[in-house]
Order: structure tokens, then C-alpha cells, then sequence
């Protein structure tokens, strides 16, 4: 599901509805324990992704010459 189809599904509903899920988009934003567990995956998320440029190279199959 999309963005737009989102938000489309979020207009069609009923003003308090809409009132209640904005009410717990932002009870997520400021939820402490949530934003500890957010930031916790994304450390985690970081430290997989992080190559030096040598590894990228070799893992691309680039010889490092072939740059210059």
C-alpha cells in the first residue's frame, strides 16, 4: 500500500476517526520506550551496512586500478 492510498483511506474516514488515529500517530512520536526501540534497529540496521570503499570495490568486482 502506498502513501497516496494511505491517505486516501485516512480522508474517507469519520472526523473523530480521523481525530483518534492522529491522536495515536502522535502518542507514537512521543513515546519514549518507541523511540528507544526505533533508534536501537536503526543502530542495528547501521552497523551491517557500513563498508569501507576497498570492500565496496570488492565486492562490486572493481579492481581498484581500473578507477584511475
Amino acid at each position: 500500500m502506498s502513501l497516496a492510498d494511505l491517505k486516501l483511506q485516512v480522508s474517507l474516514l469519520p472526523f473523530e476517526q480521523r481525530r483518534e488515529l492522529e491522536r495515536y500517530l502522535v502518542s507514537l512520536e512521543t513515546d519514549e520506550e518507541f523511540n528507544q526501540l526505533i533508534s536501537s534497529r536503526m543502530k542495528a540496521m547501521d552497523e551491517g551496512r557500513k563498508v569501507s570503499f576497498e570492500e565496496f570495490l570488492a565486492k562490486a568486482g572493481i579492481a581498484a586500478d581500473e578507477l584511475e
